[in-house]
C-alpha cells in the first residue's frame, strides 16, 4: 500500500471530515486506449492502485505570538480551534489570517 497526497477545496475537506464524501474522480491523463487492460490502466493512474492511502493536503496557517505559533487548519471551525488553543478574545480577524496553500 502506498500513500499519496491529493488536492481539495476546503469544501470538500469539509464534506470529508463530516463523512458525506466518501468517493472522487480523477481524469486520467493521457485517456487510455478504448479496450484498455486492466492493470496497464491501472498503472497508468497517478493516484495509484485501488487499495492505496490518499491523504489530503488542507491549507494552514501559524497564528499566535510564539514561534512557530498554533497551526490551524482553513476547513476547520476557526472559532473552535482559536478557544481550543486558548486565544484571548476577541480573536484574530479571520481576514488577517493569511493562510498558506496546501500546493
Amino acid at each position: 500500500m502506498t500513500g499519496r497526497p491529493i488536492l481539495f477545496s476546503t469544501p470538500m475537506v469539509q464534506a470529508l471530515l463530516e463523512g458525506r464524501k466518501t468517493q472522487t474522480r480523477r481524469i486520467v491523463k493521457p485517456q487510455p486506449n478504448d479496450k484498455p487492460q486492466e492493470p496497464e490502466f491501472l498503472s497508468a493512474c497517478r493516484y495509484g492502485r485501488p487499495g492505496d492511502l490518499l491523504w489530503v493536503r488542507e491549507c494552514f496557517s501559524y497564528v499566535g505570538t510564539t514561534d512557530p505559533g498554533w497551526l490551524l487548519y482553513r476547513a476547520d471551525d476557526y472559532e473552535q480551534q482559536c478557544r481550543e488553543h486558548g486565544f484571548d478574545r476577541p480573536y484574530p480577524p479571520l481576514e488577517t489570517v493569511k493562510w498558506k496553500p496546501s500546493i
